[in-house]
């Protein structure tokens, strides 16, 4: 279903590792990475500068986000990287590969409304 190549284009001052990765603006720590995630009634280009106030390192968003004028120039005085791709989950989802490498192989997941836990300790 992803076989296909993703454009990126990066803002990046400096290089460097990042810590962890969020959606959420509001929950971002120093080092992290935040990810805007267009939706139907809102962008979350919108939320990047309350995220980058709040420690951001970067910024991953779409490339046919708008990213407001005064988001754009904290960016670039904050030393923010800013990543603007074809589809920011993607992207989020090899930049989180390489932040957490160590996952299995394979997942299971056991729903339902009864005897979860009984299968899961099977």
């Amino acid at each position: 279903m992803y076989a296909r190549e993703y454009t990126v284009t990066m803002f990046s001052p400096e290089k460097g590792k990042f810590k962890g990765l969020s959606f959420n603006s509001k929950t971002i720590k120093p080092g992290e990475v935040f990810i805007a995630v267009r939706g139907f009634n809102s962008d979350g280009i919108l939320y990047a500068k309350e995220a980058v106030n709040n420690g951001a390192s970067a910024v991953i968003c779409d490339k046919k986000s708008t990213v407001p004028k005064e988001t754009l120039e904290l960016i670039k005085t904050g030393n923010v990287t800013l990543i603007k791709t074809d589809n920011p989950e993607i992207t989020a989802a090899k930049i989180a590969k390489n932040i957490y490498p160590k996952q299995p192989k394979t997942v299971f997941a056991i729903t339902g409304t009864n005897g979860k836990t009984t299968i899961a300790d099977l």
